[in-house]
């Protein structure tokens, strides 16, 4: 069961207004009406009123990210793993506290537009088509090799494809996946449990952005729209005629 703003809901009966909803380890946050809830103990509730409407929220395995309306993105979680907060932390401006994430405004090709989160890497995409990631564990082996120290101290623009913008993205616990104006997916990371989509060699990870040989789509389905990603799954959205 989960709370939403209407009651308490089993947690495939939770309305439109709160679809914005993720419940991770006893713990969960709730966009509706440009604020969130978070609960981290049965007996503890934090309310947070943003500046402006929350469009998209994403949790991951220490912490969550906000999207609002604006392009600005704010982070909170654990503060043990500031890599992911992507901001400072202070005694006005804890961790547990959304905290803007400045190094996301600005930006030469637009504000944010979409974010994604998981494991412990975050990703940003702009309206001009740039994603920017950030975040990682310090003992464990970086996803995105050639960043993965940079990551750690706040987002930085990763390159895809240098002939192609990226128009999608989601992260698993340690993988992502992207989409392109070129209609080409391409993912990166783990893939011991085939959630690349390389082939039956699940041993074979990527280091560097491979494109994914994706199979000829049935008659009734037109082009790719989208990815999305479980820990240890991808999935490709297409648009049916």
């Amino acid at each position: 069961m989960v709370e939403t703003s209407s009651g308490t809901r089993a947690a495939g009966e939770v309305p439109e207004e709160d679809a914005a909803l993720r419940r991770q380890h006893g713990s969960y946050a709730q966009a509706a009406n440009g604020s969130v809830v978070a609960k981290y103990t049965p007996t503890e509730t934090r309310t947070h009123r943003f500046p402006k409407d929350v469009i998209q929220l994403v949790a991951y395995d220490v912490g969550f990210a906000a999207l609002l309306a604006t392009g600005n993105v704010w982070t909170w979680g654990d503060d043990r793993y500031p890599g992911c907060l992507a901001r400072p932390v202070t005694n006005s401006q804890c961790s547990q506290t959304p905290g803007l994430v400045t190094d996301l405004e600005d930006l030469p090709t637009g504000k944010i537009k979409r974010i994604a989160a998981g494991g412990y890497l975050l990703a940003a995409l702009t309206t001009g088509g740039d994603l920017y990631c950030w975040g990682g564990h310090p003992g464990r082996k970086a996803i995105i090799g050639d960043s993965s120290e940079d990551m750690l101290s706040g987002p930085v623009p990763v390159v895809v494809d240098e002939d192609a913008d990226v128009t999608d993205v989601a992260v698993g616990e340690s993988h992502l996946i992207v989409l392109t104006d070129r209609a080409d997916v391409f993912v990166i990371g783990e893939n011991s449990n085939g959630q690349l989509g390389l082939g039956k060699d699940r041993s074979v990870s990527a280091r560097s952005w491979t494109r994914v040989e994706l199979p000829q789509p049935l008659p009734q389905v037109r082009e790719i729209v989208g990815v999305a990603a479980g820990p240890r799954c991808s999935f490709i959205k297409r648009r049916s005629k």
